[in-house]
């Protein structure tokens, strides 16, 4: 499920106290309904867009199309102000001792439709997990919350912490 990649991916930049969270994002069959005429899915662009605000995401296209056949869809991008970093590959993050990129770069979560993204609802699952993860960031027990997606319950616009019992509520 995408919801345990995303939550899972945040708990371990908490823990480890990394500054970046890489989204590898799959074009055809992903955000794309029908590239010939650039009809994005319907979530898809708010997505992306709300992705390309957080300053902790970085947005990697991960994709087969031939970059001169890309040029459409950059400028639908830009034109919605959605920023891919990179295309193919994640610079920022390279081989050492214990790890090898040379053949599959680094990612934290991937969006494509062939590894069982669903583009119909799992852009709404995404758009919905980053909402309540901005708002855990105010609570002093995600780091150790054992299933955060199960535990956090969401009534509205609060959020019920499970080891306090308290509302986390977004306006605060």
């Amino acid at each position: 499920m995408i919801e345990h990649s995303i939550f899972e991916a945040y708990r371990d930049k908490y823990r480890k106290s990394w500054d970046k969270l890489y989204f590898a994002v799959d074009l055809h069959g992903t955000v794309l309904r029908n590239t010939d005429k650039m009809i994005p899915y319907r979530k898809a662009i708010e997505v992306l867009r709300k992705l390309s605000s957080l300053p902790e995401i970085v947005l990697i296209l991960f994709t087969s199309t031939r970059k001169k056949e890309l040029k459409d869809f950059f400028k639908l991008a830009q034109k919605y102000r959605i920023t891919f970093e990179y295309l193919n590959k994640n610079p920022e993050c390279i081989s050492d001792n214990q790890r090898d990129f040379s053949k599959k770069f680094y990612y934290n979560v991937l969006l494509d439709d062939r590894a069982g993204f669903n583009p119909e609802k799992d852009w709404e699952i995404v758009n919905s997990s980053i909402d309540i993860i901005q708002y855990m960031k105010k609570c002093p027990h995600m780091l150790f919350c054992p299933s955060i997606k199960n535990e956090y319950k969401m009534y509205g616009k609060n959020f019920i912490c499970p080891y306090t019992n308290q509302s986390l509520c977004i306006y605060r």
